[in-house]
């Protein structure tokens, strides 16, 4: 009766053990990826730094901006007015989106500025891209396309600028000899929402680096 009891006690601990290890396990991998979403939104942070430095008293010869959160577009229109720019790509539109909707969906600040600059004559969409590689594909296509194209400024969200250049890098060719530059949106981190879209993003940049990897970069 007692060696029951012992192995029943025994037996207690061993699963309590394996418990604490576990919720041990659970807390280290919540701190690690909570690091690396962290790390997302510095680098950006760097990034933007950069780009401010180098578009001191210059201009990119082109802007642009990869759909998907709210406020990219209203920040990248005024970006473009701050840093001069005289051409804006915008990728990855709904095709049943317009500029117009676009303008009256998300331009909230400075409005009046740029409807007054005309925005369709320096603006281009791109209705096909899908996701951030299509993004890239069409943005890369349209540049090499327009030969006068040398300073490109990318604008997305923060937690994205990451995701963008690494695959840009790996997708340019030797023969493009065009500079990107990379300027992030701040997220409010206060909501919730924009916390769960962070650690997707974390997942999404692990994605990517698998699959640039594995693909064949002659696009």
């Amino acid at each position: 009766m007692f060696k029951k009891k012992y192995l029943f006690i025994t037996q207690k601990k061993t699963n309590l053990k394996k418990y604490l290890l576990l919720i041990l396990i659970l807390i280290i991998s919540f701190i690690i990826y909570s690091l690396l979403g962290y790390g997302l939104i510095y680098y950006s942070k760097i990034e933007s730094e950069k780009t401010y430095t180098a578009f001191y008293q210059k201009s990119p010869d082109l802007l642009v901006v990869f759909t998907g959160d709210v406020g990219r577009i209203n920040f990248a229109i005024n970006k473009a007015h701050e840093f001069n720019a005289p051409k804006i790509y915008i990728s990855g539109v709904h095709k049943k989106n317009s500029l117009e909707t676009l303008m009256k969906e998300q331009l909230t600040v400075n409005y009046s500025s740029y409807a007054s600059q005309n925005l369709e004559n320096f603006t281009e969409i791109d209705y096909q891209a899908q996701n951030t590689i299509e993004n890239i594909v069409q943005t890369l296509n349209y540049i090499r396309d327009n030969k006068d194209f040398e300073r490109i400024l990318i604008v997305s969200s923060d937690y994205h600028i990451l995701r963008i250049k690494m695959a840009l890098n790996s997708m340019m060719k030797d023969s493009d000899h065009f500079t990107f530059h990379y300027l992030g949106s701040q997220t409010d981190f206060t909501h919730f929402r924009n916390i769960k879209i962070l650690y997707r993003e974390v997942f999404k940049f692990f994605r990517t680096l698998f699959f640039l990897i594995v693909w064949d970069k002659e696009i």
